[in-house]
């Protein structure tokens, strides 16, 4: 199985590119030292391990039959879901790529693009193939050795337990190194080596096809460190009553 994608970016020193196949073409500003995504960069706080610098990759390429809606544009407060969710991408300081599918309304495409422009984005190989595709789509582009998972269903990020996370990835194992660290269950909101990452989504999608699920693709995944199921501190907004007690308890208000 072949996955493509390409990514348009601009960064923040103002050169522009994009990133196709499997090598960087121009996509990314090094002037740094480091991949300075599109826009005015980061601010607030950051959430590195020395050299350990994650990239953050956000699948939004669902249905949403759930919700009914498109849950990206969701209001929480004065802004769209994805603008909440991936505000706290770029204070952690982690270049975001959004992973979207081929086949998606042009519309819809170009408005997230506009609400988020300093993120990059990837479509999907093929369309509708469930998580396993996005997360193949986003591994492929990702040029760090670690990777952050997140849906844009999941509106608020547990920064103490990714910051821990993150010193579970950078401490040598003494067996084979890990190939991600999350809670038990639940593969969003996790870490992960970008390598093992793809190579088993895209062994999982050889393998079940359409049937490929997230959970297969963890458990294809190799050596990883697992939290308690007691460490969810997150909630995920798959149905107007899920977004409703969300809004209820947040305290958020919509305009």
């Amino acid at each position: 199985m072949t996955f493509s994608w390409k990514i348009y970016t601009k960064c923040a020193h103002g050169q522009k590119g994009e990133m196709t196949g499997n090598a960087p073409k121009g996509g990314l500003c090094t002037k740094d030292g480091a991949a300075t995504m599109r826009g005015k960069g980061t601010e607030g706080m950051t959430v590195h391990k020395g050299t350990l610098r994650p990239w953050a990759v956000l699948l939004a390429g669902g249905r949403s039959s759930r919700m009914g809606v498109d849950k990206a544009l969701l209001p929480v407060g004065n802004r769209p879901l994805i603008v909440h969710l991936t505000e706290q991408v770029r204070a952690l300081g982690w270049p975001c790529v959004i992973v979207l599918p081929p086949a998606g309304p042009p519309a819809r495409i170009g408005r997230y693009q506009s609400l988020v422009p300093w993120a990059s984005f990837v479509f999907d190989a093929e369309a509708w193939r469930g998580p396993v595709m996005g997360i193949a789509s986003g591994a492929a582009a990702v040029r760090s050795e670690w990777m952050a998972l997140l849906s844009c269903d999941i509106p608020n990020l547990d920064t103490a337990l990714l910051a821990e996370m993150m010193e579970i990835a950078a401490t040598p194992s003494p067996d084979a190194p890990l190939a991600g660290i999350y809670v038990a269950g639940e593969p969003f909101h996790g870490l992960y080596r970008r390598e093992s990452a793809l190579r088993a989504a895209r062994k999982v999608l050889t393998k079940a096809g359409p049937r490929a699920s997230a959970r297969g693709w963890l458990d294809a995944l190799g050596p990883a460190q697992v939290l308690p199921a007691t460490r969810r501190s997150w909630v995920n907004l798959n149905t107007p009553r899920d977004y409703e007690e969300y809004m209820r308890r947040s305290g958020a208000q919509n305009p």
